[in-house]
């Protein structure tokens, strides 16, 4: 589901893809997590990103914990954007100006 997901956004079916990566998502793929609050984010559905970048974030996936981060500290939210910010792995403070990181690329199976 995941990975027709990928497919579906690189070919610009932006609502088949959504379909995709929530199904993948709400079965507890935390790639599929990340990219559909991704897609949430980029059509600013900002409560529902931050719902999926959450989710994804608990699950341990590095690149939700920065995004949400810096979702957090957009809604003045300080104290939890740094404990993300922190699990992300950062070394330094957060910064007004960070990035949000893209979407992730498909894993191999082996």
């Amino acid at each position: 589901m995941g990975n027709l997901g990928n497919l579906l956004h690189e070919i610009k079916r932006l609502g088949d893809a959504e379909h995709w990566w929530r199904q993948a998502a709400e079965a507890g793929n935390p790639d599929a997590m990340y990219n559909l609050a991704i897609l949430l984010d980029k059509s600013m559905r900002f409560d529902d990103a931050i719902t999926w970048y959450r989710r994804a974030a608990n699950a341990d996936h590095s690149d939700a914990m920065h995004n949400l981060a810096i979702r957090l500290r957009c809604r003045g939210q300080l104290s939890d954007a740094a404990t993300w910010w922190e699990r992300a792995g950062h070394p330094r403070t957060q910064r007004a100006n960070e990035k949000l990181r893209g979407p992730a690329s498909p894993r191999q199976s082996g």
